[in-house]
């Protein structure tokens, strides 16, 4: 089958999805073949541009909060072969990566010394960023995986956040250590981005009877008031009056993992990278002035 360029206008009209007319006779053909798109004419000839994957890793967990010490967490897995059930085995190799901070290197950011790299997570790296315990590989028999989930357990053994990768090859893209070179293309891959909470204790704040608002905002709300300044416009974070205020609202739109409320639009995600303990400081203190209704500016 052949589609010329002169047919662009129908690509660009369309978002990038053409329809393609095709000799009935190939059904068959196209049904257990390979699909791929080759350039036939300068300045590419006989240039492989495309290749249909057959195999389709998916997954509905695309992010996954863990509190710390979580044991055996589910991962959800679907695995498709042109559509139905595989006909053969599935080998995924679970690879982790970390966003880690790389200098800029000249007046352009080139592959491999771009300032932000999302790195393979290599035992080398100082400090260690591991935080997840999962099987490096996972065999998923013929069949499996089509109607009911495959699941794949992983454990937290730190915190902080990281990309569970899917991947039907054993590449492992950068170290993190020198030699980074290039990532997976995140658009199209199957992965979970996944937090694990800190294991944050507060108890000595509470030694003293009545929480103190400045404790309350120097240890859960002030990272949230500084790069979230737009939150302001609803609740200003450093008025601690105003907060009380709106008690109910907060209690609302603050959840922990578990919680009804965590995974509502009512939660929104910068909410959810705060910590259980955290949340547990902030609704404390709003139960402690309700009463009083007092404190003071931050």
């Amino acid at each position: 089958m052949r589609f010329s360029l002169d047919s662009y206008s129908a690509y660009e009209d369309f978002g990038g999805i053409v329809d393609v007319a095709f000799d009935p006779g190939l059904a068959s053909m196209i049904g257990s073949g390979t699909l791929v798109v080759q350039s036939t004419s300068a300045p590419n000839p006989d240039v492989t541009l495309l290749e249909e994957t057959t195999v389709r890793v998916v997954t509905d967990d695309r992010t996954m909060y863990l509190l710390p010490g979580a044991v055996n967490q589910p991962v959800r897995i679907k695995v498709y072969d042109r559509g139905g059930p595989t006909k053969a085995d599935t080998v995924l190799y679970v690879c982790a990566y970390s966003n880690i901070i790389v200098a800029q290197q000249g007046g352009t950011c080139q592959q491999g010394v771009r300032p932000n790299q999302t790195v393979a997570q290599a035992a080398e790296q100082t400090p260690p960023q591991s935080i997840l315990s999962f099987p490096p590989t996972v065999t998923i028999p013929a069949g499996d995986g089509f109607t009911d989930w495959y699941l794949i357990d992983i454990s937290a053994t730190g915190s902080g956040a990281t990309i569970l990768s899917y991947q039907l090859h054993d590449t492992q893209f950068g170290t993190g250590t020198g030699g980074i070179a290039g990532v997976p293309v995140w658009s199209t891959a199957t992965y979970s981005a996944i937090r694990v909470y800190p294991d944050e204790d507060f108890s000595a704040l509470y030694t003293g009877g009545a929480l103190r608002w400045q404790d309350v905002y120097e240890n859960a709300l002030r990272y949230y008031d500084v790069l979230f300044p737009a939150m302001s416009r609803f609740i200003p974070l450093n008025y601690p009056d105003f907060l009380v205020r709106q008690a109910d609202l907060v209690d609302e739109r603050l959840n922990a993992p578990g919680e009804p409320g965590f995974w509502t639009t009512y939660n929104m995600p910068p909410t959810r990278t705060m910590s259980p303990a955290k949340v547990k400081l902030i609704l404390d203190f709003l139960a402690q002035q309700q009463p009083a209704g007092q404190a003071q500016k931050a």
